[in-house]
């Protein structure tokens, strides 16, 4: 299994099935946003629009893809319930576009696909 970016080490917990999920995702958003060092994904510089997107597409994710609870994803995230609100809503508002749409279900389907291998790794 590769090894977790140190950044996501605030995101992990004891489950390690929800922290497969985590590593999933995160895994799936940096491999969509290449240009961008670990930390701008978590931690978006202010201002930074599209870094800023790349975080609400993880937390969309997590929350609509892997089914974790919202409030639980703003603990991990050291955020407040209203931005992990607003990230979810921002990205349901994208997909209205087709375009946006059809590229995040291919990003949701890489997060869902190494999510399983991870899993499997788990045993």
């Amino acid at each position: 299994m590769r090894r977790r970016p140190d950044v996501l080490a605030p995101w992990l917990t004891v489950d390690e099935r929800l922290n497969a999920q985590i590593d999933a995702a995160f895994s799936a958003v940096a491999a969509a946003f290449p240009y961008f060092e670990d930390e701008a994904i978590l931690f978006p510089p202010r201002g930074h629009c599209i870094a800023a997107l790349a975080r609400q597409c993880l937390i969309h994710l997590l929350v609509h893809t892997f089914h974790l609870p919202k409030k639980h994803i703003a603990s991990l995230g050291n955020a407040r319930l209203a931005k992990v609100q607003s990230s979810c809503r921002m990205v349901e508002a994208h997909r209205h576009n087709p375009r946006f749409a059809a590229w995040f279900d291919r990003l949701a389907s890489d997060a869902k696909a190494a999510f399983d291998r991870l899993e499997a790794d788990l045993g």
